[in-house]
């Protein structure tokens, strides 16, 4: 097994780690505030001590610190920081922070401590690995940086999945071989806009060129570098001329903004616009407010706020007062039932059934670490879809997909 780098650690919060003394010293200036933050919480409880067993009570300890260190700092944490705390290391199998070493030098992502270090513990390293060197690009990345092409037409009717789209926008056949970062990157843009329309094709719900104007609010949307923002002209080349397609994303991680695109020359010859805004605000909060414009479809990708049930029933009640389009995409299974049911509770429908439930075809192939369960994830990998959430369908189809990779 190859030597893993040694990294420097933070000696303080130890949440954090260096190649080097000299880049701790220089990374010192902005992690000051949070390490001072995270040494706070550490008097009140001791983050690197996890007591628990179960899986879950490990998510919710994460959780727990994560919310204790922004309360600290009376902020939202950035990203980094976030996954700082979300992926602590720790051991693969009790999850103490103690006496560890890396099991898997390879992806860099499994510890173990000295008590379980003759054990062996199976985890998916070669997309670990990748995940690992897709974090790292990105980060290095300028995320005004376009490289989405915007001005290729796609006959969308001869696409079936996520694999046939990429081969009619590259231009060229994909093998296992062929793949690179690009490839997974442009998967993970373009899923989003992708589902949207065969999920309103596969529904039968909303006829795009029909429409002058579209409204979309995304709950809790987090996209915003160029590349996420310029996949949404793919909906454009589905509509009409003259058309306005308006995107709303609402959430309170959010930084409030207004932004139209330039478009394709063929969608500017067509008259056609694309906007977005962005709203800093929780969503029952933004349905109430003045900037509110009434939606045609409501979406939530990889609606991880069905996990607070506090937050989801309100957030639930909400779109139900739409009366529009609901689409909900999920990264794993077990979650399309959980929603389905907590929504029928949450509106007291029984019988509320969607007309779509089960694999979505143009999910992401760019993984991502879980902090839930500690393994991987892929965006939008299961998708529900609603007519709305007041009328009850008698006669539904639910397809389950393969997915194209």
């Amino acid at each position: 097994m190859k030597e893993c780098p040694k990294l420097e650690e933070c000696p303080t919060c130890r949440t954090i780690a260096y190649c080097s003394e000299e880049h701790r010293l220089l990374h010192l200036p902005q992690h000051k505030e949070i390490c001072d933050a995270i040494i706070e919480v550490n008097k009140q409880r001791n983050m690197h001590n996890f007591c628990g067993n179960a899986l879950e009570e490990w998510t919710n300890f994460k959780k727990e610190n994560m919310q204790a260190v922004e309360q600290q700092l009376h902020r939202e944490l950035e990203l980094y920081e976030q996954q700082m705390l979300l992926f602590p290391k720790s051991c693969f199998i009790c999850h103490k922070h103690d006496n560890l070493k890396i099991f898997c030098s390879y992806c860099v992502c499994v510890n173990i401590c000295c008590e379980h270090n003759l054990v062996f513990r199976e985890h998916n390293c070669r997309n670990m690995q990748h995940c690992l060197v897709l974090d790292y690009t990105q980060a290095l990345k300028d995320r005004d940086g376009k490289f989405v092409k915007n001005d290729v037409y796609i006959n969308l009717k001869e696409v079936n999945d996520m694999l046939s789209f990429m081969e009619q926008y590259l231009q060229h056949k994909i093998t296992p071989d062929s793949l690179d970062n690009v490839h997974f990157e442009c998967t993970e843009y373009f899923s989003r806009p992708l589902t949207l329309i065969y999920g309103l094709r596969e529904g039968n719900l909303l006829h795009l060129q029909s429409f002058k104007t579209i409204i979309i609010h995304i709950i809790s949307g987090t996209f915003e570098d160029i590349n996420s923002l310029y996949a949404w002209e793919l909906l454009l080349h589905e509509c009409n001329e003259d058309v306005n397609v308006l995107i709303i994303m609402i959430g309170p991680d959010l930084q409030e903004k207004c932004r139209t695109l330039e478009l394709c020359e063929t969608c500017k010859a067509h008259n056609k616009k694309l906007q977005f805004e962005y709203r800093r605000t929780l969503y029952h909060n933004y349905v109430v407010s003045r900037f509110h414009m009434q939606p045609h479809v409501i979406i939530g990708f990889n609606a991880r706020f069905m996990n607070d049930i506090e937050l989801s029933t309100t957030m639930i009640r909400t779109v139900r007062s739409q009366s529009c389009v609901f689409l909900l995409t999920t990264e794993c299974e077990s979650k399309v039932q959980q929603n389905m049911i907590m929504i029928r509770e949450i509106v007291y429908s029984p019988m509320l059934t969607p007309v779509f439930s089960g694999q979505n075809r143009f999910r992401s192939w760019r993984p991502y670490r879980d902090y839930e369960n500690d393994g991987l994830f892929y965006s939008n990998k299961y998708l529900i879809i609603y007519m709305n959430l007041v009328s009850i369908r008698t006669s539904v189809s639910v397809r389950y997909y393969e997915l194209g990779s």
